[in-house]
């Protein structure tokens, strides 16, 4: 409490009559955050703090597309923080992720997932290597998701994820790299990369070595090759690894 006093005289005494005033709080300024998603519900997980301790929001929601901070850059300027919605789009969300690392290194980043038992852990992997800080499961409710944004803000690395029983082991591995320097993104030889484009189109092996001007046998070992660099076990799963690195286009 301020206290402010005034002196006077009162049937020959001094006296005091002090007048009290409640104490003003500190106004706390909101925290600039971008919402990378395309579902307007969750924004209602940023309206207000979970806490009266915690920061407001200041919200800015934002398409899960690269074509969004290609047309205006400025709104990463006064950014502290950005929330991607990984789900259900995980490859869009590893090049945003990127892009943002790419424009803003100091930007904290975190990655929400609603059903992390159906992600693949390459793609955290590809999203931690992509420039993110944190993972948080939607369904532990507003406080935790806004306590993991702000222990992000605050240079804390986040992982608040179950996954499936089947992705424990790949899962280890990204949770030993946790936290590290990001690695260089992969990049591929011109012949790689287009019998890549080739799969992706949906041709098999021979179409791919007609178009290319090369033996089937050819095609076979770039194939092998790349599920190598990619750490793939089938041609599914190259795709998707593929799409996580950015290799291939949207589909």
């Amino acid at each position: 409490m301020y206290e402010f006093g005034h002196t006077g005289v009162q049937y020959g005494r001094p006296t005091v009559t002090r007048l009290h005033l409640p104490l003003q709080e500190p106004t706390m300024v909101p925290l600039p955050l971008l919402l990378f998603t395309q579902r307007r519900a969750l924004r209602s997980l940023f309206d207000h703090p979970a806490r009266p301790a915690d920061p407001a929001f200041a919200l800015t929601r934002l398409r899960l597309s690269e074509e969004v901070l290609q047309q205006d850059p400025r709104v990463l300027e006064a950014a502290r923080g950005a929330v991607i919605d990984a789900v259900p789009e995980p490859a869009v969300a590893v090049r945003v992720a990127r892009q943002l690392h790419t424009l803003r290194p100091d930007l904290p980043l975190l990655a929400l997932v609603c059903c992390p038992q159906e992600l693949p852990p390459f793609y955290i992997q590809a999203l931690a290597d992509a420039g993110v800080q944190g993972f948080q499961d939607l369904s532990e409710g507003r406080h935790l998701i806004q306590q993991a944004l702000l222990d992000v803000q605050q240079g804390q690395m986040v992982f608040r994820l179950e996954t499936a029983a089947h992705g424990a082991r790949s899962l280890a591995e990204v949770l030993r790299s946790f936290g590290e320097p990001a690695p260089q993104l992969l990049s591929l030889p011109p012949r790689e990369l287009a019998v890549l484009q080739h799969l992706e189109a949906g041709r098999t092996e021979e179409e791919t070595a007609r178009r290319e001007q090369v033996s089937v046998s050819t095609v076979k070992r770039v194939i092998a090759s790349l599920e190598a660099k990619l750490g793939a076990d089938t041609l599914f799963q190259l795709g998707a690894r593929a799409q996580a690195q950015g290799l291939l286009s949207e589909p």
